[in-house]
């Protein structure tokens, strides 16, 4: 095995200048993430300013980035200091960034690192990780390799994705495609109906600056919580958005009323995957479910004229009304890996947080098969 060698980075300025091997990282990358991609990590960490960035970058000796982890220091109840995989408002996957072709290496590096005791913690919580992910797995491996009875790894949920299948009706039953196209003919009482891509004739920062109008003027611009109406998050997304058009991650669709959005959605590519970032409708047309005819069109497009794109990534809640209705593949999300370095007070404590957890899963599963009897 290589020599490996551990830089900490802890702002943006560290990452600009190590840009480029992130991106050969980011090619080269064991899984996909979007969200630690340099196009969507610096707006981030420029908009956000997060305190306690600790960007752990691994080289190979006299080679190429093979790893990266984006922690973030803070401290528990009690003092403990613990690293934290970060992640904020627009941030929906923590899944490290590390090397296909040295991916073991570079995840028996980090834990050497962990164990080292040189890092500034000594309590490690890697959260919002995908649980099918080779980093998983691999992680996984290493921990049964050490013996680490002090660790912890859990699955908090599965959220939904979509495989797309040009052979295959997307989006939930006959009845509710049924429904769908009854909307759809009433909404076309009101006008012109027509579904847009946007594709290189039509690409343009008006799309950006359309969405971000259109999730305002609903109930999101009402309670605060629109893109637009925070200075950071509008910052992060006009930056991040605008760097995805320029470098071609930027799929952007609507439902279009005569020429008027009333209807449309945000998503990321990367490499043969994609993101759903956000959706936003006018609450006026709410009548037709503007949203989830365009989100049929999202699935039907991406089967049909996005071969590369292999699967999608909802980014959503486990509950969310429904894109678990119209998208019925999932993937697992680990909850947490608690790791501890040799320190026995970092080694007590994530026994005692793994076994609150694990009375705390007994606990729902016996409610969910209480809950499913009925």
């Amino acid at each position: 095995m290589a020599q490996v060698r551990i830089e900490l980075v802890s702002d943006s300025a560290g990452i600009v200048a190590r840009r480029p091997a992130l991106q050969d990282l980011v090619d080269a990358a064991a899984d996909t993430n979007v969200f630690y991609e340099p196009w969507m990590l610096l707006p981030a960490l420029d908009a956000m300013q997060p305190e306690g960035m600790v960007m752990v970058l691994i080289w190979q000796i006299g080679g190429a980035l093979i790893g990266f982890f984006p922690l973030v220091l803070d401290r528990m109840t009690g003092g403990l200091p613990r690293l934290q995989m970060w992640r904020h408002r627009y941030c929906y996957l923590n899944t490290p960034l590390v090397s296909k072709a040295h991916a073991q290496e570079a995840v028996r590096a980090f834990m050497d690192w962990v164990d080292s005791g040189k890092a500034p913690a000594s309590y490690f919580d890697l959260q919002g990780i995908a649980a099918d992910s080779e980093f998983a797995r691999l992680l996984g491996a290493e921990l049964l390799r050490r013996r680490r009875r002090w660790s912890h790894f859990s699955v908090s949920y599965e959220r939904a994705m979509y495989l797309p299948n040009p052979k295959a009706k997307p989006g939930g039953s006959n009845k509710h495609h049924k429904e769908m196209r009854r909307l759809e003919r009433r909404l076309a009482e009101r006008g012109r109906v027509e579904y847009v891509a946007m594709a290189d004739g039509n690409a343009s920062p008006k799309w950006i600056d359309r969405f971000l109008a259109l999730e305002a003027s609903g109930w999101k611009g009402r309670e605060g919580s629109a893109i637009a109406i925070n200075e950071q998050s509008r910052a992060f997304f006009m930056t991040a958005a605008s760097e995805a058009l320029r470098c071609g991650r930027l799929q952007m669709l609507a439902l279009e009323l005569d020429g008027v959005p009333i209807a449309m959605k945000c998503n990321f590519l990367a490499g043969n995957g994609a993101f759903a970032f956000k959706i936003a409708y006018d609450e006026r047309y709410a009548e037709f479910s503007p949203g989830v005819l365009l989100e049929l069109f999202n699935m039907r497009h991406l089967a049909a004229d996005c071969p590369q794109i292999e699967w999608m990534d909802s980014c959503a809640r486990a509950d969310h009304p429904m894109i678990t209705r119209l998208w019925t593949d999932r993937r697992p999300i680990a909850s947490s890996f608690l790791l501890a370095s040799r320190s026995p007070l970092s080694r007590a404590w994530v026994l005692y947080k793994a076994g609150r957890r694990a009375v705390g899963d007994v606990l729902r599963r016996r409610l969910d098969g209480k809950s499913h009897a009925h």
